[in-house]
């Protein structure tokens, strides 16, 4: 039973999201990027500011809703329960992934244009670790693989052989991966895997939040690129972070933007409650 609660715990840990933040004061970065974005970026719904004067980099934080990880273990639990519940809870899992999809063509579009008009050619993104491969190449044979993998399980899920599901999961499990292989950005590290694991493992919000966002910053700030665009989870806020890191490292000081895709709200709402409601059937099938 404590296992299955755990990956109850992490099934709403991986798909309820991270978030926060855009700046002033440094030529090269108001050349890159200028206020005309705010006008300009496609598929937002709001965009918030926090500047500060002389920084040295400029985050902007695109918020994202994540793809549930280890779905083999999470179709075996299914497996285990009797039908009827089972096709329930498939149908949660559907919305969740048509759900995380429509955020992330939006953060495909916010991206595009951002390649296209400002000249971006690299991306951090969350599930990205220090230290492990990140060509294009494997980033596509990852990708390709991941979708026909989804395309298997909805066509079990539902009992058609033949339909193909890929325009519902087609920018998971995240825009960047299909960015990557259409070879329009290079992937970049926002986490350590051994510090993101430790804090998962310990469900403890200091560790999955600040411990993860006080990291990123970290590693942002060995880069010499002061324009840094990050896909990161939209619960995460690095407003507090940045301000304590602005006190403590005044000559590496940031500002930063926050970017919120336009189903962001909406689609959040649903995952939630078809989260809830995998949680409700699981716990009462394993109590």
């Amino acid at each position: 039973m404590n296992k299955i609660k755990s990956k109850l715990n992490k099934i709403l840990l991986y798909t309820i999201l991270a978030g926060a933040s855009f700046f002033g004061g440094n030529n090269l970065i108001k050349n890159n990027l200028n206020a005309e974005i705010e006008s300009e970026i496609p598929s937002t719904s709001k965009i918030e500011d926090y500047k500060v004067n002389d920084s040295k980099y400029w985050l902007v934080h695109i918020r994202q809703a994540h793809m549930i990880p280890d779905l083999e273990k999470i179709a075996n639990d299914i497996s285990r329960i009797d039908d009827s519940n089972k096709i329930k809870i498939a149908k949660s899992l559907q919305e969740i992934f048509e759900n995380t999809n429509i955020v992330q063509k939006d953060i495909y579009d916010i991206l595009s244009y951002l390649i296209k008009n400002k000249k971006i050619s690299e991306v951090r993104e969350e599930s990205v670790f220090e230290g492990e491969e990140t060509s294009n190449e494997f980033i596509t044979k990852e990708y390709l693989k991941n979708n026909k993998n989804l395309n298997d399980l909805l066509r079990i899920w539902n009992k058609d052989k033949t339909k193909d599901y890929n325009e519902k999961i087609k920018y998971l499990p995240n825009a960047t991966w299909v960015l990557c292989s259409e070879n329009k950005i290079k992937l970049l590290p926002a986490s350590n895997k051994k510090e993101s694991f430790i804090a998962w493992e310990s469900q403890k919000k200091e560790l999955i939040y600040e411990g993860r966002e006080n990291y990123l910053l970290e590693i942002i700030s060995k880069d010499k690129n002061p324009l840094q665009i990050v896909v990161y989870g939209g619960s995460h806020n690095l407003k507090d972070n940045i301000e304590q890191w602005n006190k403590k490292f005044p000559n590496k000081m940031f500002s930063f933007k926050e970017i919120t895709p336009e189903n962001y709200d909406e689609c959040v709402k649903n995952i939630e409650k078809n989260t809830e409601e995998i949680n409700k059937i699981m716990h009462s099938a394993y109590k």
